[in-house]
């Protein structure tokens, strides 16, 4: 099993492309047990600067509502 925050310490200063789903069932952030917010804010933290793309599945009419404004980058 993967220790990401153990991962993001050893091998920050190597991430150049972040993606995120929730588990179980690759939904949007929140509707599953990651706590990705955490660790996108610990990359964050540690210097990563670059975009992070969302890859998951919805059914919702607005995929992004989840999503302040503010922290959309089209938007």
């Amino acid at each position: 099993m993967p220790n990401v925050p153990a991962d993001i310490e050893r091998h920050r200063d190597r991430i150049a492309h972040v993606q995120v789903a929730d588990a179980p069932g690759r939904g949007e952030p929140g509707t599953g047990t990651l706590p990705i917010r955490e660790w996108v804010a610990d990359l964050r933290a540690g210097g990563y600067a670059g975009q992070v793309a969302l890859e998951y599945a919805s059914d919702a009419v607005d995929p992004f509502a989840w999503l302040p404004r503010h922290e959309r980058s089209g938007g």
